[in-house]
């Protein structure tokens, strides 16, 4: 199997939502995040503990707390499983879909997926990605009798608890069929093109002509004439403009840090920060000052929460009784939101 995959089971959602974005997407720059880096660091970090290994001591209290439950959910299953292992590679549909599990188990007939999210946006447990997991771990140990398959998502950053989603053998081989579809959709001589959310995790979304369009829609509209209900639907379309052009200008910067010419522009130095050199600044600061060379100030309710490693571990404290809730800011939000809409005077004097 070649390095990475044609078809990688991470992008099988956004292929199915649009077909057009697997061809387009070849070739194209993969631009890291420092969110994504850390993400990749944590699970490496996860896989040496799980195996026994050393690992890092460096890790912050928000780091451990955010990979510590996945270590502990894994080494309960490896006690008392019969096949365990981690970063276990399988094949899903030939050489071209393969992918990487972070954990896997065998446990009598069941079969254990695990996957580990550190960031905050909520996995399901029942997503296109780990069920093409399952998919090829049960080909691949379907010899043993496998009777039913749990697949799991441990993301702490969103929930304490393992989010799980139950299924079976035969459910996963009419999954196949699915999955055979949006492989063959995404090879046509001329797949479709379908925006969406789905764009913000596609690395072609700064050159694709759909997503530049549905952006540059409301550039053409006659805003004196929009309706209310139009302003409604111009406003549903801000953050996926938002999310474009943040993909075009991370996609400029890195060709211009890659010594690639982007006509009319170029990298320049930007706003420099101001620092103390000298190390004994307290005491000059002092003198100069008298008592005002600094300010003394508690910490936040969210800068005490990281310290002590998140929320889970922060809702346990004594300090958590001492916080206090207040008024939240008006927000716009769709109606489907669960929160109950403020009712506001419109006519109220604000002064």
């Amino acid at each position: 199997m070649s390095e990475h995959a044609k078809f990688s089971p991470s992008s099988l959602s956004r292929t199915k939502s649009c077909p057009g974005s697997h061809q387009l997407s070849i070739g194209q720059p993969n631009i890291s995040s420092p969110a994504a880096e850390r993400g990749t660091m944590l699970h490496a970090q996860a896989e040496l503990a799980i195996e026994g290994r050393p690992f890092s001591l460096s890790l912050s209290e928000e780091d451990l707390a955010l990979i510590q439950p996945y270590i502990d959910y894994c080494l309960s299953l490896k006690k008392i499983s019969d096949i365990a292992e981690t970063e276990r590679q399988v094949q899903i549909l030939g050489d071209n879909c393969w992918g990487t599990i972070d954990f896997l188990a065998i446990t009598g007939p069941r079969l254990t997926i695990v996957d580990l999210k550190t960031g905050i946006m909520p996995v399901a447990p029942d997503s296109i990605q780990l069920r093409a997991y399952a998919l090829g771990a049960l080909k691949e140990f379907d010899f043993v009798g496998i009777e039913t398959i749990h697949l799991v998502i441990i993301q702490p950053a969103v929930s304490p608890e393992p989010q799980i989603h139950r299924t079976t053998p035969d459910e996963l081989w009419r999954f196949e069929k699915e999955l055979t579809q949006i492989i063959e959709m995404a090879e046509d001589k001329n797949p479709q093109f379908r925006t969406g959310s789905h764009c913000r995790w596609c690395s072609a979304s700064s050159v694709c002509v759909a997503a530049f369009d549905e952006a540059t829609e409301m550039a053409t509209t006659d805003v004196a004439k929009m309706s209310l209900e139009s302003v409604g639907v111009a406003y549903a379309k801000t953050k996926f403009i938002k999310g474009w052009v943040k993909s075009v200008e991370e996609r400029t910067k890195h060709d211009l840090m890659h010594g690639v010419e982007v006509p009319g522009f170029k990298l320049v130095a930007g706003n420099r920060a101001r620092s103390w050199s000298d190390p004994d600044i307290e005491a000059k600061l002092e003198e100069v000052f008298d008592e005002k060379s600094y300010e003394k100030r508690y910490l936040s309710v969210p800068q005490a929460e990281k310290l002590l490693g998140g929320k889970t571990i922060f809702a346990d404290s004594e300090l958590f009784e001492l916080v206090e809730v207040g008024q939240g800011l008006p927000t716009i939000a769709k109606e489907s939101d669960k929160r109950e809409a403020l009712v506001l005077d419109p006519f109220k004097d604000e002064n």
